[in-house]
């Protein structure tokens, strides 16, 4: 009985290092990652906070083989992670960036993901449609300006510290209708 149970012990621990092992080495940084910084933004309007804007850092000049974004919290504060693969680091590499931000229209009388969920499917799908549709006709809350590569005016240069920084959407609001419509994504066919 002592022996079976040894052997019980033993391969269960076996199980557990292998399962360790595997876990350490998935979570190793890969070759040519860079070091990174803590990185924050905080976007607001008229200096209320803006909850859910998406975020995402592309680089000023070239290319990169890094993604690197966030999402603002209730306090419209973005703290910024740098993924490669399936290698992810808060912070954010060296370097100049050019700032992406987006968020779409809120639309009154949106459902819960909870009541979505309980829709069938061919009702939740016109629902959807109908979202969309309405959507279409609201002006975003940050401006199509900002959420593009082309037309964004917004540059974060991280310089091997902790870097923060905080954009106002208000003063984007009032930029040349051409360039708001310039910036509008349309799906692709």
């Amino acid at each position: 009985m002592r022996k079976k149970r040894f052997t019980e012990y033993c391969i269960l621990s076996l199980f557990c290092l292998t399962i360790l092992a595997c876990c350490v080495s998935c979570a190793r940084k890969p070759e040519g990652y860079p070091s990174v910084f803590p990185c924050s933004i905080t976007v607001e309007k008229d200096g209320s906070p803006i909850n859910g804007a998406e975020l995402m850092l592309i680089p000023a000049e070239g290319t990169s083989s890094l993604s690197i974004g966030a999402t603002t919290d209730v306090q419209g504060v973005a703290a910024f992670h740098t993924a490669m693969g399936s290698f992810v680091q808060d912070g954010v590499p060296d370097g100049s960036w050019k700032v992406l931000v987006s968020k779409g229209p809120v639309v009154e009388g949106t459902k819960t993901k909870e009541e979505q969920a309980a829709m069938p499917e061919e009702e939740w799908k016109k629902y959807q449609r109908e979202i969309e549709a309405k959507a279409k006709k609201l002006p975003p809350i940050v401006p199509y300006i900002l959420g593009s590569p082309s037309t964004t005016p917004i540059v974060l240069t991280v310089a091997g510290q902790k870097t923060g920084l905080t954009i106002d959407i208000a003063k984007y609001k009032d930029m040349p209708e051409i360039i708001r419509n310039a910036t509008k994504s349309s799906p692709v066919e």
